[in-house]
C-alpha cells in the first residue's frame, strides 16, 4: 500500500496540529471531538497546556457518554500523563545527536543538510531524512511524542509536518532540508494519480503541501514561536 506524505493519522495518536504547543499532547479523536463540538471549545482552550491535560481528564469520565470507547479514552488520559514525565525515547536511525560531525570543511550546515543513512532510506524507494530533521526528532521531546516514526507511514507523516507547520513555525530551516528531500519531492505520486483526473503533468510527492505551505506561512499564529532550528538545539 502506496502512503501520501501526511497520511491520515490514527484516531488515537497525538494530533500533529498541535505538535508546535508542546506536551501534553491529545489525540487526534480528541481533537476532532473538541473542534466540532462548541461547547467543548468553548470550555477548553487547547493552546494551554493545563486545559489540555484538563480536557483530557475530563474527558476520562465523560468519554463514553460522548460516544468514545474505552481504548479511546485510555489513550487520551495515557497522553496527558506522559505530558508530564517524558523520557527520551530510542531513534528509529543510528542517532545523530551523539555523533560528530565529520566534514573535513566543517561546513555545519552542510552536515545537518545530508540525509543519514537509515534502513528506511534505502533505494529505490527510501525516504530521505536529513540530519536537521533527523535531530529535531532526537532533541525536541515534544516532537517525537506528536510523531513516534515507526513505520513508513508514520514517517511521511513527520516529513508532511515538517514541510508545512515546521516551516510555518519556524521549526524548520528550508535550507537544511531542501538538498536531501527537493529529488525525493518531485517524484510523481502514484496514490495522488489516482485521486485525481485531469490533464497536465503528473502530481508529484510536493503537491498536497504547496497551499498548506503558504497558509502555515501567513498565519498570525497566537502561540509563541517555537526557537525548534535545530542548529539553536546543538
Amino acid at each position: 500500500m502506496v502512503h501520501s506524505l501526511g497520511s491520515d493519522v490514527s484516531p488515537d495518536e497525538p494530533e500533529p496540529r498541535l505538535a508546535i504547543f508542546g506536551p501534553p499532547a491529545i489525540t487526534h479523536r480528541m481533537f476532532e471531538l473538541w473542534r466540532t463540538d462548541p461547547a467543548l471549545t468553548a470550555r477548553f482552550d487547547l493552546r494551554d497546556p493545563l486545559q489540555r491535560r484538563d480536557y483530557a481528564f475530563w474527558l476520562g469520565g465523560k468519554g463514553r457518554p460522548l460516544g468514545l470507547d474505552r481504548q479511546s479514552v485510555a489513550a487520551a488520559v495515557a497522553l496527558a500523563r506522559r505530558g508530564t514525565a517524558l523520557c527520551r525515547v530510542p531513534p528509529p536511525w543510528r542517532a545523530q545527536a551523539a555523533m560528530r560531525m565529520t566534514r573535513r570543511d566543517a561546513k555545519v550546515d552542510a552536515w545537518l543538510a545530508e540525509p543519514i543513512a537509515w534502513d528506511l532510506g534505502t533505494p529505490p524507494d527510501g525516504i530521505p531524512m536529513p540530519r536537521a530533521l533527523a535531530l529535531l526528532w532526537e532533541l525536541r521531546q515534544d516532537v517525537h511524542l506528536h510523531f513516534p516514526n515507526r513505520t513508513r507511514a508514520e514517517i511521511l507523516t513527520y516529513l508532511g509536518w515538517c514541510l508545512t507547520q515546521g516551516i510555518g513555525d519556524k521549526c524548520v530551516a528550508v535550507e537544511l532540508i531542501e538538498p536531501g528531500l527537493a529529488s525525493f519531492l518531485d517524484v510523481p505520486d502514484p496514490e495522488l494519480a489516482g485521486r485525481f483526473s485531469g490533464d497536465g503533468p503528473p502530481l508529484t510527492r510536493s503537491e498536497p503541501f504547496a497551499e498548506e505551505h503558504c497558509f502555515y506561512i501567513q498565519r498570525q499564529r497566537l502561540s509563541p514561536r517555537c526557537n525548534g532550528d535545530v542548529r539553536l538545539l546543538l
